[in-house]
This record gives structure tokens, sequence and C-alpha cells, in this order.
């Protein structure tokens, strides 16, 4: 039985495998590269600039946690009624939604 200080073999690398201190530091390395240059620079777009643009003014808030807490959801709740009032069959849900409008 080893004991409790000693290196077990789950902490070991195998040959020519980096040790788990450094794939840690890689694996930081990684999503701090993505997140401070990969995602900023995919923000310039034009595409995803419009899309977040788009987004921004309609009151969509990327921090909130929950979808309730979004300035715009008391809208989009009422229509979301208001098509599964006049289309049931929409969404793929049955019968119409009753009772959320007042959000």
């Amino acid at each position: 039985m080893p004991l409790p200080l000693s290196p077990s073999r789950e902490f070991i690398s195998e040959p020519g495998r980096p040790a788990p201190g450094v794939r840690l530091a890689l694996c930081l390395a990684a999503i701090g590269a993505i997140w401070l240059l990969i995602l900023p620079a995919l923000a310039k777009v034009s595409s995803i600039r419009g899309m977040i643009d788009r987004h921004e003014s309609d009151g969509v808030d990327p921090s909130a946690k929950f979808y309730s807490e979004l300035p715009a959801m008391p809208m989009i709740t009422r229509r979301v009624d208001e098509i599964r009032r006049a289309q049931p069959e929409a969404f793929g849900l049955s019968g119409p939604q009753q009772g959320h409008s007042e959000r």
C-alpha cells in the first residue's frame, strides 16, 4: 500500500506525454486564447457584428442568467401566445397556451 503522500500512478505521465500540470496549463492557455483573441476578432466580422447589433437593439442582454431576465422577454412571450392562439399547431405543441401574457 503506498504512503498517502507518495505519488500514485494516476499522477505520473506516460513517456512522451506532458505532465498533468503542463496539460492543465495548455488547456487554460487555449481557453484564454479563444476568449481573448479569437472571440473578439470574430465579433468584428460584418455578419456576426450585424447579429450582435440586432440583438442589442432588440434588448437581448448576453449576461442575463435566464431568458426571463431579458427586457424583451414579455414582448416575446406575448407574441408566442398570439401565434399559438392563431395557429395551435405552431411550435409542435397541441392547443393554445393560457396565462403567459401577464408576465
